[in-house]
């Protein structure tokens, strides 16, 4: 697509915004903080779900994304960021 960066690449880049701020775990506010379109946030969303156990990922059907808000706990913020690099 052009952007330069691989899906991991970009899931890499999802998981340290929302290492950043608590506030980002409401997808919305991490897919702003991201500025990517839709095509390229939800696959990468989609590969850092993967690092995140499901029961802390919302379970609702949404036409958005793949989860509308994760509740991470502190384990889960120390395997992002090992993830992250």
């Amino acid at each position: 697509m052009g952007w330069g960066s691989t899906t991991q690449e970009d899931a890499r880049a999802l998981a340290k915004l929302l290492l950043e701020d608590e506030a980002r775990e409401w997808t919305p506010t991490l897919h702003a903080a991201s500025g990517w379109d839709l095509r390229r946030f939800n696959p990468a969303f989609q590969a850092l779900l993967r690092h995140i156990p499901e029961e802390r990922v919302s379970q609702e059907v949404q036409p958005d994304y793949p989860a509308r808000s994760l509740s991470l706990i502190p384990e889960d913020r120390a395997v992002l960021r090992r993830f992250a690099g």
